[in-house]
């Protein structure tokens, strides 16, 4: 069944669990600084209120916040993937521990 949104609706993904931990290491280091500055900027679309332009940059930089640094060979254990809707993004992104 097709469904379609309304306008000014953010699409976002959802998190999803994995069927079971996957465990790994770094193998490039990891700045949170070096991806809060290659997020694109949020830009105005017609029709969009001020207060969900405000909503979209608030979630970004939310999201900016929950990556942690990693340095090379820090081990890694994902729980969770991040599946993107259409066109949002086609980055994979797991959440998990790092120790």
């Amino acid at each position: 069944m097709a469904s379609t949104a309304a306008a000014g609706t953010i699409h976002k993904g959802v998190w999803e669990p994995l069927s079971h931990i996957v465990y790994g290491y770094a193998i490039y280091p990891l700045s949170p600084a070096q991806i809060r500055d290659n997020l694109p900027p949020v830009l105005p679309r017609p029709g969009q209120s001020d207060a969900s332009r405000q909503y979209q940059e608030d979630e970004r930089e939310r999201a900016a916040h929950e990556i942690v640094a990693l340095e090379l060979g820090d081990e890694i254990y994902a729980f969770e993937r991040y599946t993107p809707k259409a066109g949002e993004t086609r980055d994979v992104w797991y959440r998990g521990c790092a120790s």
